[in-house]
């Protein structure tokens, strides 16, 4: 068959530079919307943001350590509220303060009567939590949601604006998250399994795991020798107790606009394993000076701790499965 002389003709080589060129962005294009349609539901399991924005009674906001630290139908079933979580890896309070505003101003579902934020002893520190989460949140934005804050950097750097142009951007960096056993396990059993039924679950898997339904503090484990990887962990990035008035100024907003609306906020303090040298004091004092400085009668400050034991963490910031349900009880507990 003859090709068309008026596009492949050699005479015409930039009318095929132009048609090759636009096959290539319209098969980004097609390739974009499918990975996005497919993929988004397992990214929005790991980041938790659409799921913070549908209709709960008790919305939980704050970084890896909340997302880390509570057993979200296990919240469900000892306090009977419906639970929505607001999670971003390493978000600010800045990004914390974006996302409760996002979610209040949403007309189209009831304001949830209980907000509860993460406010870690590292919370105000000025570089242990990020204030650009923006390549995990574009991918929201052309959902509706989190435009002022995204807006926020293309002010800052114009020059990026062409990111928007596709969704997947923000979704490159969690292909390693869509293939993680536990995450699409997680996936499953919250969104298909009721209360009743993700608990014979939980009671079952615990069955065959290693240490079937005991307890590490009493039947503890070998030698930990993790605790050691964690302290070189915290010299190296050498977190300690600095308070930044920014941050301080965004969790008053925070607290200025729940109160506008009437809601409750919960300010949680989740347990950070606690070295030798910081057993009795770990000198984060002044921070929780500050924490308690601000509360109301609608702002109450929680401290939830757990036995200072390596077994019960993941990391020294980070609960493990039993510490994570000591830590989701204890918040049951106090909504309670």
């Amino acid at each position: 068959m003859r090709r068309p002389s008026f596009i492949f003709s050699s005479e015409r080589p930039y009318l095929r530079l132009v048609v090759g060129a636009l096959t290539v962005v319209l098969f980004l294009f097609v390739v974009d919307r499918v990975a996005f349609l497919a993929l988004f539901p397992l990214y929005d399991q790991w980041l938790r943001v659409d799921s913070g924005m549908k209709n709960s009674e008790l919305l939980v906001v704050g970084s890896s350590h909340i997302e880390a630290d509570l057993d979200l139908k296990l919240l469900r079933s000892l306090t009977g509220e419906t639970v929505g979580l607001f999670s971003v890896p390493g978000v600010s309070l800045i990004g914390r303060y974006y996302a409760v505003y996002q979610r209040l101003k949403l007309e189209s579902v009831p304001k949830p009567k209980f907000i509860i934020l993460e406010t870690s002893k590292l919370v105000f520190h000025p570089y242990r939590y990020n204030d650009d989460v923006t390549d995990y949140l574009m991918a929201y934005r052309n959902k509706g949601l989190f435009q002022d804050f995204v807006n926020l950097y293309f002010d800052k750097h114009p020059d990026r604006l062409w990111l928007n142009l596709f969704e997947t951007y923000s979704l490159n960096g969690a292909f390693t998250k869509f293939t993680d056993p536990g995450n699409i396990v997680r996936f499953v059993t919250e969104n298909f399994l009721s209360n009743d039924e993700y608990m014979r679950f939980r009671s079952w898997a615990r069955r065959w795991t290693v240490a079937p339904a005991q307890s590490c503090l009493t039947h503890p484990p070998a030698e930990d020798l993790r605790p050691a990887q964690w302290v070189e962990v915290n010299r190296k990035y050498g977190y300690d107790s600095r308070v930044d008035p920014r941050r301080v100024d965004y969790l008053k907003k925070i607290i200025a606009l729940t109160q506008s609306e009437g809601i409750e906020l919960i300010l949680v303090e989740p347990p950070f394993f606690r070295f030798k040298d910081q057993v009795d004091n770990d000198g984060f004092d002044n921070v929780r000076a500050v924490l308690s400085s601000l509360e109301s009668s609608h702002v109450h400050y929680v401290r939830i701790q757990v036995p200072n034991n390596s077994c019960l963490f993941n990391d020294d910031g980070h609960l493990g499965t039993e510490g994570q349900e000591m830590f989701t009880k204890s918040l049951a507990r106090y909504l309670m």
